[in-house]
C-alpha cells in the first residue's frame, strides 16, 4: 500500500489509540524497516517495530500490536546523529512515556536494534531515573509532604528531578501529576490543578461528597 509521505512536521510520541496527533499522515507500508520486537509486560502480548525515513526527513516509528493494523508510534526530525543514534533515542522516548502504564517492554527479537542496543537503553534509562530519585526525594516540599500523608502511592516519576506521581484522590484509578519546580500539581483526567491549598479544598470536597451518598 502505497501512500502519502507528507510529515506535516509534527513531532512525538503517540501512545493513546483515540490521540489526533498524526491525523492525516497515513501509514505506509511499502517501504517499511523491521525495527524490532518487544513483549508489552502488562499484556504479555508481542509489539513489533518499525522505522522509515519520509521523504522530508523525519524518522518514522510505527507499531503492529496484538496483530492490530499498523498505526505511527512516534515522529521526529533527523539530527546530525548517526541513523542508528536517532532511532535509539526515539525508542527511549517510547520506552520513557510508555513504562508509566505499561511497565518497561522485554526484548524478543532485534531487527535493525539489537539485544545489546536494547539492554544499553533500558540501562540508561534506569540509571538516570535512579538519580532522579535520589534528588527529587532530597528535595520533598510541603504539597509532596501532604501528598504522603494522604496514602496515594506517591512517589518520584523518575523522569526529573522535579516531578512525582501518585494515585489521584478522585477514585484512584488514575494518575496524579506533581511538580516540585513551582510546587504544582494536576490531573489531567479530572481536569484539575494547582498548588498545595487548591489541593486541599479539593479533596476536602471529594471528601464532603463521599459523606453525602
Amino acid at each position: 500500500m502505497k501512500t502519502n509521505s507528507e510529515s506535516r512536521f509534527r513531532e512525538g510520541i503517540n501512545l493513546s489509540s483515540d490521540s489526533k496527533m498524526f491525523d492525516g499522515i497515513k501509514v505506509v507500508e511499502y517501504d517499511l524497516v523491521p525495527l524490532i520486537e518487544l513483549e508489552v509486560t502488562i499484556f504479555e502480548a508481542r509489539l513489533e517495530i518499525f522505522y522509515r525515513i519520509s521523504k522530508d526527513n523525519y524518522i518514522q516509528l510505527l507499531e503492529r500490536f496484538l496483530n492490530e493494523d499498523l498505526k505511527i508510534l512516534a515522529q521526529f526530525k533527523r539530527t546530525s546523529l548517526s541513523l542508528r543514534e536517532d532511532i535509539k533515542g526515539i525508542v527511549r522516548k517510547y520506552i520513557e512515556a510508555s513504562s508509566l502504564f505499561n511497565g518497561q517492554p522485554k526484548f524478543l527479537k532485534g531487527e535493525y536494534l539489537t539485544e545489546v542496543d536494547f539492554k544499553q537503553i533500558i540501562d540508561d534509562i534506569n540509571k538516570e531515573y535512579h538519580r532522579n530519585n535520589e534528588e527529587a526525594i532530597k528535595n520533598k516540599t510541603p504539597l509532596i509532604n501532604y501528598i504522603a500523608s494522604l496514602d496515594l502511592d506517591l512517589r518520584p516519576k523518575g523522569d526529573s528531578s522535579n516531578n512525582w506521581i501518585s494515585k489521584c484522590p478522585n477514585g484512584r484509578n488514575h494518575f496524579l501529576m506533581i511538580s516540585t519546580l513551582n510546587d504544582e500539581w494536576g490531573c489531567g483526567y479530572c481536569k484539575k490543578n494547582g498548588k498545595l491549598k487548591d489541593l486541599k479544598k479539593w479533596i476536602g470536597e471529594i471528601e464532603q461528597k463521599a459523606l453525602l451518598k
